[in-house]
């Protein structure tokens, strides 16, 4: 039985998360969307800068967060992730990105997030993030 059949059976008994993504760049949201989707996961909603990040997540109450850090401006996913937290502190929140998590050393030492991920290693990891 392969890993996305496992993942739907076990959804399928009450722990499907209700899941926000959030990158400018749409061709990655929607990719990460399917891949998410296909997991047997629910996406609630795709955002495509910080403040829509935020309002999503105030009015829909996801599980999960997947924010691009460098949105709409250098550290936007981090400002978002801020906000979501202060308001939902049970929210997984976890940063993608393109860039070395050292490129945002400064910004991440107080921000509120539960992982770091680098977009190239998205499919690879989401699952297990997801199952937590």
């Amino acid at each position: 039985m392969n890993t996305l059949m496992i993942s739907l059976m076990i959804n399928q008994e009450g722990v499907m998360k209700r899941v926000l993504i959030a990158d400018d760049d749409c061709m990655i949201a929607d990719m990460f969307k399917t891949v998410v989707e296909d997991l047997g996961h629910q996406v609630i909603a795709v955002a495509h800068n910080s403040e829509e990040a935020i309002d999503q997540a105030c009015a829909l109450h996801p599980d999960v967060a997947f924010l691009d850090i460098k949105m709409d401006y250098r550290t936007a996913g981090i400002h978002a992730s801020g906000s979501i937290k202060d308001k939902f502190p049970d929210v997984k929140v976890y940063f993608l990105t393109a860039y070395e998590k050292d490129a945002f050393y400064a910004e991440l030492a107080h921000a509120q997030y539960d992982g770091y991920i680098d977009k190239l290693r998205f499919m690879d990891v989401v699952d297990g993030l997801l199952k937590r």
